[in-house]
């Protein structure tokens, strides 16, 4: 996969660049980290990883170069170390490499899938799922009972892809994978049904979902001389987009179709068309999801066609990359009908109020307004309204979030402001195991500000049925 944009500056350089800025504002626009921030080691490294370090500094160019690929072959397992080596540094030489080496590493990890090495012998669902929760650091629901959750699998997965993992042990068991959330849960449930037509790329899995086709006859505008009316065929096929849990998406691009052909070496792509800025997909226009939809639109030549034999292309899939504060309120219960500015965006708290009823949840009622639009055609962008209270964190005087249980119905949404109230717990009503914090009264509310990254990635189908 390659970048689709230049806007490709992540991690802890533009986390860095971005709290430098902020630094000569009030303090509300104070940058905190409000996802996990890129992690800096507090240890020391391994005696073997301080060494490789040290050497990128060597008089002997060989060695430095020596030192920067076994660098490269630990992954993400040095990067809080050359984090820190980055930080701690000030010889030139070895800021530049280490500079180079996070950049990749960074996006390596954005980019590039977890990898599961596992060997199960007679193990359940739950045994190896929780061994690949501890391989990946996602967390893994099993929801099944009786002999299904008593039933055991034998697997040997060496450096296998997480999906393609994943999808064997689901498709062994009878298990269905539901990605839905932002939470960044995996759940599974015994199902009946399998989905065949898949493609992995990187974090992604892409999964055909149906497909529909249209015959239509052109009945006027025909030439004077020559052929009579002309029949076009239309097949449109749906794609469903599963990420990793380390993947959020924002959105998606209009794809774009390199080969299409059927059985019988009929050409299935369509006319070319003008590629769209930005297509919103069908669960995630703007907002911050793992699962998402597009729709690919084919034209058939052959109607004694009966398979898409090849189906090669490319979608751009925006990622969320990182967040920071983009608006700090301590004591949110006590800064009532206050307002507060950033470069981007005007916030007029309203209120925040315990719920007499349900003691612990905080209702919060707010009224934004955009400053500086961003981009050509911000100020028609109906996604940011959609998606701004996936932006919101409520935290107590620990650190620990609150659950955002989303908005009420009354929200009032235009391209440029909107009004709202958002619900908060301290209860996670999405997970089965009924996750419920203890947590203290709000010390901060804190309005985000998503960094985020497009990145293209192709996709290949093979052999799927025609209607």
């Amino acid at each position: 996969m390659r970048a689709a944009s230049g806007l490709l500056v992540v991690g802890l350089v533009l986390v860095t660049a971005l709290m430098v800025v902020a630094r000569a504002e009030p303090d509300y626009y104070a940058i905190a980290a409000t996802t996990p921030p890129p992690r800096v080691a507090e240890d020391a490294p391994e005696p073997a990883t301080k060494k490789l370090i040290e050497e990128l500094g060597s008089d002997d160019w060989r060695m430095r170069e020596k030192a920067s690929r076994e660098l490269a072959a630990l992954g993400e397992k040095a990067l809080p170390y050359l984090r820190k080596a980055l930080l701690d540094g000030d010889n030139p030489e070895v800021r530049q490499r280490l500079l180079v080496l996070v950049r990749r590493m960074e996006r390596a990890v954005l980019v590039e899938p977890k990898r599961i090495t596992l060997k199960a012998q007679d193990q359940t669902c739950k045994q190896i799922l929780d061994a690949m929760a501890q391989q990946t650091g996602y967390r893994m629901e099993f929801q099944a009972f009786g002999p299904q959750a008593e039933a055991k699998y034998t697997f040997d997965f060496q450096n296998t892809p997480f999906w393609q993992a994943v999808d064997a042990l689901a498709n062994t068991a009878g298990l269905g994978i539901y990605p839905e959330y932002e939470d960044q849960v995996i759940r599974f449930y015994p199902q009946e049904t399998v989905s065949p037509y898949v493609a992995y790329s990187g974090p992604f899995r892409l999964t055909a979902t149906s497909i529909y086709s249209t015959r239509s006859i052109q009945l006027a505008g025909l030439p004077r001389r020559g052929e009579g009316p002309r029949s076009d065929g239309v097949v449109n096929l749906s794609v469903q987009i599963h990420s990793e849990p380390k993947n959020p998406m924002i959105g998606v691009t209009q794809p774009e179709l390199t080969e299409a052909k059927d059985d019988r070496g009929g050409n299935l792509l369509p006319p070319r068309q003008p590629r769209n800025a930005y297509y919103p997909g069908y669960y995630n226009s703007g907002f911050r999801s793992h699962n998402t939809h597009i729709s690919i639109d084919l034209k058939r030549s052959d109607p004694q066609a009966k398979l898409i034999q090849s189906l090669k292309g490319r979608v751009g899939i925006t990622l969320l990359s990182g967040a920071v504060a983009d608006i700090v309120i301590p004591e949110p219960l006590k800064a009532q009908k206050q307002t507060y500015r950033s470069r981007s965006v005007e916030l007029e708290l309203q209120s925040v109020t315990e719920d007499t009823n349900q003691k612990g949840n905080y209702t919060v009622a707010l009224k934004l307004t955009r400053r500086s639009p961003e981009g050509v055609n911000a100020g028609e962008d109906w996604n940011w309204g959609n998606s701004i209270w996936q932006k919101l964190e409520l935290i107590d005087a620990q650190g620990q979030r609150y659950y955002c249980h989303g908005p009420t119905n009354n929200t009032n949404n235009g391209t440029g402001t909107v009004q709202l109230t958002v619900v908060f717990g301290p209860e996670d009503r999405r997970s089965v195991r009924g996750q419920k914090k203890t947590l203290g009264p709000p010390a901060k509310l804190i309005l985000q500000q998503w960094l985020t990254v497009t990145e293209e990635v192709p996709f290949e189908f093979r052999d799927i049925p025609l209607p």
